[in-house]
């Protein structure tokens, strides 16, 4: 639809694409604004891309409204191709705004599945989590940036695939105002 952003973000690995709509609401009312992403597979034979899968969509929750998911996307091609996805206005609750939340999803025959059982979250108050992701080509390790408030440097976060989960492998902070 008009103005959902479509293309904000976009991420192409050997054949595959991922672009973001930030601003796109749910199919059960467009107008509350949560985010989309969509994966796209180049198909040789027919020289076109088709899409893979469903949309893909944040949790549509009350905290995700605004959230912009697919402000970020990455993509990886372990055995099964991966996406991650960030929402960096996504708020924790109505005390814990903009947090940001990041989302991990691996291709499953036909479907997506999520790789983490909730979403990953921003520190803090305005993180702005999740507003810049890369995943490694082989979709065993992503990146998340943070840029937080003007006041406080921002951070980056890298996360490892150990099989079963991801679990923060480095993190790094910037000084006040290097809003990373």
């Amino acid at each position: 639809r008009p103005g959902d952003g479509y293309g904000s973000a976009v991420d192409l690995v050997e054949g595959r694409l991922t672009v973001g709509a930030p601003l796109e609401g749910p199919a059960v009312n467009p107008m509350l604004e949560v985010g989309t992403a969509y994966f796209y597979a180049f198909n040789p034979s027919m020289g076109e891309w088709e899409q893979f899968g469903p949309t893909l969509r944040s949790d549509e929750d009350i905290a995700s409204l605004g959230g912009e998911f697919g402000a970020a996307v990455a993509i990886g091609l372990s055995d099964l191709p991966r996406v991650v996805v960030g929402a960096p206005r996504s708020n924790v609750n109505v005390d814990s705004l903009e947090n940001g939340r990041v989302y991990t999803f691996e291709a499953t025959g036909t479907d997506w599945e999520s790789l983490e059982e909730t979403p990953m979250f921003g520190k803090g108050p305005y993180d702005r989590f999740g507003s810049a992701v890369d995943m490694a080509n082989d979709g065993l390790r992503f990146i998340v940036g943070a840029p937080g408030r003007e006041a406080s440097g921002g951070y980056f976060q890298i996360y490892e695939w150990t099989g079963s989960a991801w679990v923060l492998d480095f993190e790094e902070e910037g000084s006040s105002g290097d809003a990373l």
